[in-house]
C-alpha cells in the first residue's frame, strides 16, 4: 500500500523548488528536495496524520524514500541532469528532471512505476495496442490526448516495464516487437499531437529519441527495427548470400509510422502470424498498386527498342535489398502479393528481363485515423499461400511457364516460416 500511495503521485508538490538552468524550458530540481518530497509522502502513507509516529520512525521513512527514489531513477521516471554518475543520490550537486520534461529520449510508458507483477508480454502489448486503436477510432487523434481514458492508457503502458520476454519463442518475439513498434508510433503521435503534420523532417528524432521501457531496457523504434530486420547481423554476409536478407521481408508491410503511405496498423498474433503477414502485404500493396503497372520506359535496349517500365511502391526503394538481390527477384516478390492477372503480367516482364523500375512518391503526412482504420482483412481475398516471405530466384524465372509456377506456389506452403525462424 505504501508503494502504491507514493508512486501514484505524478508531479512534485508546488513547494518543490525549480532551479534556473541554462535552458528555461527544462525544469530541474535538487535530488535532496526529491528525497524530502518522497519522505513526506512515505511518512503520510505509513503513519497518516500521527506526528509522534512520524518522528519516531524517521529512519524507516528515510530508507523507504531512498529506495523509491532509486527505483524512480532506474525505471526512468526521474532523469539525472548533473552530479555524480556512480553515486548520484549522495552528491549534493545532483539535479533531476521528470522524464516528461525531456526533449530527447523520452520514455512514453513511464508516467508511473509499475509496482505489480506483469502478465504475459504478448497479452500486454496486444491489449494495449487494441485499446489505443479503439480509443482513436472512438475519440479522434487530436482530442484523445487530453482525455482521462488516454491518461489511464498511458499508465497501463507501464506494465511493459516489468514484462519477462526471456521465455518467448522467436516467432513470439517477432509478434511482440511488431506490435510494440506500432504501439509506440501511435502513442507518440497522439502525445505530440502530430496528426496532419509531415514526419520526414523529424524522422530521426521520431525513430531514435522516443523510447519505451521494456523488460528493464530502453528501446527506440530504430532499435526495435534492428531487432526485427537484423541489419547489423546481416552485414557480415556477402551481398548475394541469403543470410544478408531480412529474416522476414513482410515485416515492412506490418510496421507503421502512421504516415499516409505507411501500412495500416493491425494486431498480430503468433498463431496466425504467417497468414496475417501475407494478408497485410496483399492489402497494402494492392491499395498502392497503380492503375497501369507496366508502361513504356524512356530507357532503351541495346537494339534501340524501349524498355518496359514498372512502377513500384516507394517501400521497395527504401528496403530494396530485403526483397531480393536483383531487379528480377524484387519484381517477382512484388508480383506474389497482387491479383492473379497483374501477378502473371509482372512475372512475364521479370522473365523477359527487359524492364526498368520506377518508384512512386512516399507521402510523409501523418494520418493517425487512416493508420487505425485502414486494416480491414475482409477486403482481401482468400489467402493464396504463395511466396510467403521467400524470393523467386533468377534461375527459377528463366523458362518459367504458367503451370510450373502454380505448382511451385502450391509446393511452397510447407516452407512458409523458414525465414521467420531465423534468430532475431
Amino acid at each position: 500500500m505504501l508503494v502504491l500511495q507514493v508512486l501514484t503521485v505524478k508531479q512534485p508538490e508546488p513547494a518543490t523548488k525549480v532551479l534556473p538552468t541554462a535552458d528555461t524550458n527544462y525544469s530541474t530540481f535538487r535530488c535532496s528536495e526529491a528525497r524530502q518530497w518522497l519522505h513526506d509522502h512515505a511518512a503520510t502513507a505509513l503513519f497518516g496524520a500521527c506526528e509522534l509516529q512520524k518522528k519516531k520512525h524517521q529512519k524507516l521513512t528515510a530508507a523507504v524514500a531512498l529506495n523509491v527514489l532509486r527505483s524512480l531513477l532506474v525505471v526512468g521516471i526521474f532523469r539525472q541532469v548533473t552530479g555524480s554518475i556512480s553515486k548520484p543520490l549522495e552528491d549534493t550537486r545532483t539535479l533531476l528532471r521528470f522524464h516528461e520534461d525531456e526533449r530527447r529520449q523520452r520514455l512514453l510508458n513511464c508516467r508511473a512505476l509499475w509496482h505489480s507483477q506483469a502478465r504475459d508480454p504478448l497479452v500486454v502489448v496486444s491489449e494495449l495496442l487494441q485499446k489505443l486503436l479503439d480509443l482513436v477510432q472512438r475519440r479522434g487523434a487530436l482530442s484523445l490526448k487530453e482525455s482521462e481514458e488516454f491518461v489511464h492508457f498511458a499508465e497501463a503502458a507501464g506494465e511493459l516495464q516489468m514484462v519477462d520476454t526471456s521465455k518467448l519463442t522467436r516467432i513470439d518475439l517477432l509478434v511482440f516487437f511488431v506490435n510494440t513498434y506500432n504501439l509506440m508510433a501511435l502513442h507518440f503521435h497522439i502525445t505530440q499531437g502530430t496528426h496532419g503534420k509531415v514526419l520526414k523532417p523529424d524522422k530521426h528524432a521520431f525513430t531514435h529519441d522516443m523510447r519505451y521501457m521494456i523488460a528493464g531496457f530502453e528501446y527506440s523504434l530504430a532499435e526495435i527495427e534492428e531487432r526485427l530486420l537484423c541489419r547489423f547481423l546481416r552485414s557480415k554476409y556477402h551481398f548475394d548470400d541469403n543470410g544478408s536478407r531480412a529474416p522476414e521481408p513482410r515485416i515492412h508491410f506490418a510496421v507503421s509510422m502512421c504516415c499516409k503511405s505507411s501500412p495500416p496498423i493491425r494486431v498480430f498474433r503468433p498463431e496466425s502470424l504467417d497468414n496475417d503477414l501475407q494478408v497485410a502485404g496483399e492489402q497494402y500493396l494492392r491499395q498502392k498498386m497503380p492503375q497501369q503497372l507496366v508502361g513504356k520506359s524512356s530507357e532503351k535496349t541495346v537494339q534501340g527498342t524501349p524498355k518496359q517500365e514498372v512502377v513500384l511502391p516507394r517501400i521497395f526503394k527504401y528496403a530494396e535489398h530485403d526483397f531480393g538481390h536483383s531487379a528480377q527477384e524484387l519484381l517477382a516478390y512484388y508480383a506474389s502479393f497482387l491479383p492473379e492477372k497483374q501477378m502473371y503480367e509482372l512475372l512475364y516482364v521479370a522473365r523477359d528481363n527487359v524492364f526498368s523500375i520506377k518508384h512512386d512518391k512516399f507521402d510523409w503526412q501523418i494520418d493517425v485515423h487512416q493508420a487505425c482504420i485502414g486494416a480491414d482483412a475482409s477486403k482481401i481475398g482468400s489467402f493464396r499461400g504463395g511466396a510467403l516471405g521467400q524470393v523467386i530466384s533468377e534461375a527459377q524465372l528463366k523458362g518459367m511457364g504458367e503451370q510450373s509456377f502454380i505448382e511451385r506456389k502450391a509446393a511452397g506452403n510447407s516452407k512458409s516460416l523458414i525465414l521467420v525462424l531465423r534468430q532475431l
